[in-house]
């Protein structure tokens, strides 16, 4: 025999039956290596947590209506206006002036400063009252001494009036671009109408 007990009997394993036979086949490549393949059950998960698509179309859309519906109801300058829009706007100014009886007096050049504004008109306090023309210093008295009535009986503030006002519109102004706001000293020229007196071609001094 040679060798006692190692002899090729000893160790070669029976056909198929031995740890390289058929029962090791199907333990590495049949059904049973399938179902616990790690790769093969990752991707099955991987399919039932993937997120929906979204257009981004939908998402600008939403984002543009926001957008949209913010800057809404903001307004420009006038000088921002188109031309014929403006021209518009100036013709309804000049005919509420006309259909008041506007009438500038004289051309001089005054001094105030502004004591009230709110967004279209204000009052403005001469700086020097007596050197006004003697119509418009007492249309001034006149319509100040009323609205320093209403105010009093309406529980208003009569305090802007403790001084006789002349009144002016933010269409009064020299030229559109000018900001007046209240405190500020300004020049002007002075008109009267069937309320009483004003200030036009307003500017800072």
């Amino acid at each position: 025999m040679g060798w006692g007990g190692w002899g090729k009997s000893s160790w070669a394993p029976a056909k198929g039956k031995g740890s390289w036979g058929k029962a090791t086949g199907k333990a590495t490549t049949g059904k049973a290596a399938g179902k616990v393949a790690p790769w093969k059950g990752s991707a099955v998960v991987q399919k039932t947590i993937v997120k929906p698509w979204v257009s981004p179309s939908k998402d600008k859309g939403k984002g543009k209506g926001k957008a949209k519906g913010k800057g809404k109801g903001k307004k420009g300058l006038f000088t921002d206006l188109p031309a014929e829009k403006q021209a518009e706007i100036q013709e309804k100014w000049a005919a509420k002036a006309a259909e008041e009886g506007r009438t500038q007096v004289g051309g001089n050049v005054f001094t105030g400063t502004v004591i009230w504004r709110c967004r279209g008109y204000g009052w403005i306090v001469p700086a020097n009252p007596a050197a006004l023309p003697k119509k418009v210093k007492e249309s001034m008295a006149s319509m100040t001494a009323e609205l320093r009535s209403k105010a009093e009986e309406n529980g208003g503030d009569s305090s802007r009036f403790a001084e006789d006002v002349l009144y002016f519109r933010v269409c009064d102004r020299s030229v559109m671009e000018a900001k007046i706001d209240k405190d500020m000293e300004v020049k002007f020229k002075v008109y009267v109408d069937s309320k009483g007196s004003g200030a036009t071609e307003v500017e800072p001094v």
